[in-house]
């Protein structure tokens, strides 16, 4: 029997009311052909992607060694940000991207990232790999400790672990140094050592653990560790003789011997002179084990210079013969020699600084200090064109956020002293931009350092526009943010002096002798800043404070102009007698 046209051509009649009367059956034959063809198709486009994916991630990979090869290290950590999109697991190229980016890493943002990378990479390499990783991650939260102190107690753990699988590492010991002396200068000393000695007292946990366990030698070298680091002064020489031509660890050695004898423990505890002497061989070994090395010399130069010994300036020629490549050596060299000159452009100490400098910036093009050291020097020489032309030079040549703070703050100064206003405004503007910007694009704050060298560029400007109101609440700022030493002290010295110009302006003779009086107490080596504030004095009617003040100054520094002062005043005195 045939079937009917209507199975034929898979329709029925439907038995119930409001029902379609067509239904759908399978095409088994297109199924069939379907399946084999996605059986066919399917590996093969998996297998064409696969191979598309294998020929992408390599041309990211020769990529990347082409901008390593060429020193592009920003472009060589793209592409294998991009490889290892592809291949998120591979180990060697989770260390090669932190590492190639630590390198392209100009500013803290840039090496917190790298330290973010490396920790990747610690999670994924292999056990043998990991120290050198590790490593790395403690010197990269040290350098970023100085922006952001949280990051020493990062640095403290990775170089504690380090130490503890293996307490003969010398890299390790070497930070471990470091970071102990990071935290005393941050820190209260009592605290610092405490958490240091209860962290010996779990390392002796270990090492008695570890003898337990039939480990006798690792327990034993442990135990010695231990003995050898029962002080931070330990600690600094134990980390020195296992890297005994390390020029930090031996000026944190030397230095600590003359100025810390308490970080010592007490068997180590010697005489003053004794500990003078033993300084000063720690730094005739580092030059004994590299007789050619100009850094090891330099480092001897600062050394001698700081504690007034004879031989810095043979030190200095010899890191000069030795490091003529170098340009921090010139850089030393610049200064050693502009302090010689004394601010007189004739002298030929001035002309050696100056080539000095040449030769840093010739080594070292972008070197920003080298620029804005040069003009500064220049500008208190008297010879502002030459020093507006260095420092517009180094503004073109820095890279660096800070750096173009600083160069533009100096453009305006110098620009405002020669009368030109207008063109300063522009640099101060562009130094305002940048501090704006500074903590998201270097992940930190304004200095305060920085925001008073702002201040007082701004207050200066002002003054020449004749805004005296406005400069004074600007240096006010400055003095506010005065501290005992370092850069804001100059400031704070700086801001006073300009102060008591603007009281004196206004004839408050008084208010101005207060602030000459601030600023002598902030550089007390400084004579004329007494005579100033004594001359203030005596136009205030104070003469009796005015007579101290002159005498105190000529005591310091014989001057007949001294001396004629105080007998003015003296004079002035008599003549209120009865």
């Amino acid at each position: 029997m045939e079937p009917s046209a209507d199975i034929q051509h898979g329709t029925t009649e439907s038995a119930k009311p409001g029902r379609s009367k067509t239904a759908r059956v399978l095409n088994v034959r297109l199924l069939l052909g379907t399946v084999l063809a996605a059986a066919v198709v399917v590996p093969a486009a998996y297998g064409w992607h696969w191979h598309q994916v294998r020929v992408t991630a390599s041309a990211f990979l020769e990529r990347a060694a082409e901008h390593e090869a060429a020193g592009e290290w920003l472009e060589a950590a793209r592409n294998l940000h991009r490889y290892l999109q592809l291949h998120p697991s591979d180990p060697k190229a989770a260390a090669r991207l932190a590492e190639v980016f630590d390198r392209s890493a100009a500013d803290p943002n840039g090496k917190a990232r790298a330290c973010d990378l490396y920790y990747v990479a610690i999670g994924l390499a292999a056990e043998e790999d990991r120290p050198k990783l590790r490593h790395r991650v403690a010197e990269l939260q040290l350098e970023l400790a100085r922006f952001d102190g949280r990051r020493l107690t990062s640095a403290e753990r990775e170089t504690r672990d380090l130490l503890a699988a293996d307490p003969q590492d010398p890299q390790a010991n070497r930070l471990l140094a470091l970071v102990l002396d990071a935290q005393l200068q941050s820190g209260p000393t009592d605290a610092v050592l405490a958490s240091h000695a209860s962290w010996l007292e779990q390392l002796s946990g270990e090492a008695q653990s570890l003898k337990q366990k039939g480990d006798r030698s690792r327990g034993e070298e442990l135990e010695n560790a231990v003995a050898e680091m029962g002080s931070a002064g330990g600690v600094y020489q134990r980390a020195l003789r296992l890297n005994p031509k390390d020029i930090t660890l031996s000026l944190l050695v030397s230095r600590s011997l003359r100025d810390k004898p308490e970080l010592f423990g007490k068997k180590q505890q010697l005489a003053a002179d004794e500990r003078a002497r033993a300084a000063d061989e720690v730094m005739d070994r580092l030059i004994a084990a590299q007789p050619e090395n100009g850094q090891a010399y330099l480092a001897r130069f600062h050394y001698r210079l700081q504690y007034r010994l004879e031989g810095a300036e043979s030190d200095l020629q010899a890191a000069l013969r030795y490091g003529d490549d170098d340009p921090a050596v010139h850089l030393a060299a610049a200064e050693h020699a502009r302090r010689q000159a004394n601010n007189d452009r004739n002298s030929p100490a001035y002309k050696q600084a100056c080539q000095h400098y040449q030769r840093a910036i010739a080594l070292a093009p972008n070197l920003e200090m080298a620029y804005r050291e040069w003009a500064v020097m220049q500008s208190m020489a008297g010879d502002t064109d030459a020093a507006l032309e260095t420092a517009l030079r180094g503004l073109k040549a820095a890279s660096g956020i800070f750096a173009q703070v600083e160069m533009n703050l100096l453009a305006a100064d110098l620009l405002a002293d020669r009368g030109k206003l207008d063109v300063a405004k522009k640099h101060l503007t562009k130094a305002a931009e940048a501090m704006q910007a500074m903590p998201l694009r270097a992940g930190r704050a304004v200095p305060p350092a920085m925001a008073s060298a702002y201040d007082l560029v701004a207050a200066k400007w002002l003054l020449r526009q004749e805004k005296p109101s406005d400069a004074t609440a600007l240096l006010r700022k400055v003095l506010a943010r005065q501290t005992t030493a370092g850069a804001e002290a100059s400031q704070a010295y700086q801001a006073a002096i300009l102060l008591a110009g603007v009281y004196a302006s206004y004839g408050a003779w008084d208010a101005a002798a207060g602030m000459y009086e601030r600023a002598a107490a902030i550089l007390p080596e400084n004579v004329q800043t007494v005579v100033m504030a004594a001359a203030a004095w005596a136009n205030a009617g104070a003469l009796e404070r005015a007579a101290a003040r002159f005498e105190r100054a000529a005591q310091a520094h014989q001057s007949a102009e001294v001396w004629a002062a105080l007998a003015g005043v003296h004079l002035q005195r008599l003549a209120r007698l009865p």
